[in-house]
């Protein structure tokens, strides 16, 4: 069990030094203080939260989060492990992009935002990300290890990483999801998305983004189903959380 502490940071590498700085991370939609050990960070979550945007109208964000703010420019990748005991339809935790101010507590948010993480659908974890740009976006793709014997609640542990591509000393390349096979090392890309690092993103303010937020979130959209588990929270791991910046 993770040991409380008020310790919740994140390590961030610049450039070619191998020394991070530890960055405070920001609370937001926080219901109950998320705890940190030396295993990580620990984020619990009622139901009736999430990270969403569809039309015509919809739009919220009152999904427990926690972040530290970066220069858009600088950012070159984040990565973390994410388990936990998925039981309900659309749990999810992973790394959260926000362009722009951070969700408020009230659960409004503006901006463009990128989620992608593990979601618990079709009766099992999926590698799941959405990209808000004017309405949001959703896909899934397949868990390293998770087949047709999976037993609902098996917690998978599973590594993300989110990363800037650069082509030609371009920085305005796409934002990839991949994922990362533990034993190996190895990454497979699950997502490209090619809006996030140019130059006119925010134009509707008349002005450029200069800042993204990067953290880590959970969410349960879905009232569990049973007797006696309708304020059930959702407990999600995050393991080895770190953001890298280029020089």
């Amino acid at each position: 069990m993770a040991e409380a502490t008020c310790s919740l940071t994140v390590p961030i590498f610049s450039g070619s030094n191998s020394k991070p700085v530890s960055h405070p991370l920001s609370p937001y939609n926080i219901h109950a203080p998320p705890t940190s050990s030396r295993k990580g960070i620990t984020i619990c979550t009622p139901p009736k939260t999430d990270l969403w945007r569809k039309p015509p109208s919809l739009n919220v964000s009152t999904a427990p989060t926690l972040c530290t703010k970066v220069p858009l420019s600088k950012f070159k990748s984040a990565k973390v492990t994410i388990s936990s005991n998925w039981n309900t339809l659309y749990d999810q935790g992973g790394l959260a992009l926000f362009l722009g101010p951070p969700p408020g507590e009230d659960g409004s948010i503006k901006g463009q935002w990128v989620k992608t993480g593990i979601e618990y659908a079709f009766e099992q974890p999926n590698i799941g990300t959405a990209a808000a740009n004017v309405w949001a976006d959703w896909s899934l793709a397949p868990v390293p290890g998770v087949g047709d014997d999976y037993a609902k609640g098996d917690e998978i542990p599973v590594t993300i990483e989110v990363e800037r591509e650069v082509l030609d000393g371009n920085k305005e390349a796409s934002l990839w999801v991949y994922k990362v096979n533990p034993k190996t090392g190895k990454r497979q890309g699950v997502r490209e998305i090619t809006w996030v690092f140019r130059e006119d993103t925010g134009a509707e303010e008349g002005k450029g983004i200069t800042d993204l937020w990067v953290g880590i979130y959970t969410a349960r959209p879905t009232i569990p189903e049973g007797v006696g588990r309708e304020n059930e929270e959702l407990g999600v791991d995050f393991k080895d959380f770190e953001i890298r910046l280029f020089d």
